[in-house]
């Protein structure tokens, strides 16, 4: 009886994980399907404006409910998957972007944080570079400015 139950295990987990990766497979090959369905000017890749079309189909929301994103957040969501910032998603984007948010919605508003944080980080390193160099102008010309009053004072003096 044990045994039986062991390779019952065996057996329900097996199918469990195939039934799993039959799943991934089938949601891969929608995203694929639907993607170049969405890509109207046939260029390999969605902007926006074609995202946004897409979001129309029911076959699309069907996906965003099965990653468990709301419609209202496909904004975020598209430019969370154009990881180049490019204003633009490819095949691999859109395929990859999509498998990594599901789960629950908490995943993609720590996503969200993360772009966010990525781009205050890069707006604030060329702030500190432009401020850098103002400062340092600033100290060149108040250091020449010294100089060039203290020749006039040696002038002066002579």
């Amino acid at each position: 009886l044990c045994m039986l139950n062991v390779i019952t295990g065996v057996f329900v987990e097996s199918a469990l994980l195939t039934a799993k990766a039959d799943k991934d497979m089938y949601m891969v090959n929608h995203l694929k399907s639907l993607f170049k369905a969405g890509d109207r000017d046939g260029n390999g890749n969605i902007n926006w404006m074609e995202f946004s079309k897409m979001l129309r189909s029911t076959e699309m929301r069907e996906v965003l409910e099965a990653v468990e994103v709301d419609t209202n957040e496909a904004e975020a969501l598209f430019k969370l998957i154009d990881m180049d910032d490019s204003g633009e998603v490819d095949i691999n984007e859109f395929i990859s972007g999509c498998e990594r948010l599901r789960g629950p919605a908490k995943a993609l508003d720590l996503t969200v944080l993360k772009l966010d944080t990525r781009k205050l980080s890069e707006k604030y390193r060329k702030h500190a570079r432009l401020v850098e160099s103002h400062i340092s102008w600033t100290s060149n010309f108040l250091l020449n400015l010294a100089r060039q009053q203290s020749s006039m004072h040696e002038s002066e003096a002579i």
